[in-house]
């Protein structure tokens, strides 16, 4: 009788460490879970953060490209149409609200160019020739006699293809804007399957370590039995 008393307490002990090994890979497991949950969450956060931001970004250089494309519809508008005094203020003032359309376009992209990962020159040069251009075209403009159809070509001889290069280099700041894009989506997709294989590393790790642990302790009271 006193043998089996002494005894129970020995065997209590195994079974009592078997517990707590449970608990602890219980808990390890949950503790890695809850790790991974928040890191996912905080990673999902500023992907998406980044990524609302491209298509921002993305959206205003297309916002710039069709102004700028207006803005010089507009132009031809005042040369075609400027010989009525009315006509010729309101395709000015079209021109005109197009030409500040484009320029804040640019200025956002400059602006907002350290936070898109994206090099600040090429906007800000865009905006520089804009501005100079926009110059060229006032420049020309006091070569229009509205008396002299003859003067349309004169003003047009002045600022003809001044647009182009700036239309191209609008058109290449989106198309960088879009590959961009496109480059942290696929970056996002890559780091997302990396974070996931890690977690399952990882888990699958802790929880052979547990079953090993739990293995070590049965044998142990085993033998102690």
């Amino acid at each position: 009788m006193a043998e089996r008393m002494a005894a129970s307490p020995r065997r209590r002990r195994p079974i009592a460490a078997l517990g707590g090994a449970l608990i602890a890979v219980f808990l390890v497991n949950g503790l890695i879970g809850l790790f991974a949950i928040q890191h996912e969450r905080d990673s999902d956060i500023a992907e998406q953060a980044l990524e609302a931001r491209l298509e921002t970004a993305l959206d205003t250089a297309r916002t710039a490209q069709v102004a700028f494309k207006i803005q010089v519809q507009e132009w031809k508008n005042i040369l075609l149409r400027g010989a009525d005094p009315a006509e010729f203020d309101r395709f000015l003032q079209r021109f005109e609200e197009q030409e500040r359309a484009v320029a804040r376009a640019l200025a956002t992209l400059k602006d907002e160019a350290a936070s898109l990962a994206i090099d600040a020159a090429t906007p800000e040069r865009l905006l520089a020739d804009h501005t100079a251009l926009a110059a060229r075209y006032r420049g020309a403009l006091p070569l229009f006699d509205r008396a002299d159809p003859a003067s349309v070509r004169a003003v047009d001889a002045a600022v003809r293809g001044i647009d182009r290069p700036l239309d191209q280099g609008i058109d290449g700041l989106a198309e960088a804007l879009r590959r961009r894009a496109a480059a942290v989506r696929t970056e996002q997709q890559a780091q997302a399957a990396d974070r996931y294989a890690t977690l399952r590393t990882v888990s699958l790790a802790s929880l052979l370590t547990g079953l090993a642990l739990i293995g070590v302790i049965l044998v142990r009271g085993a033998r102690a039995g």
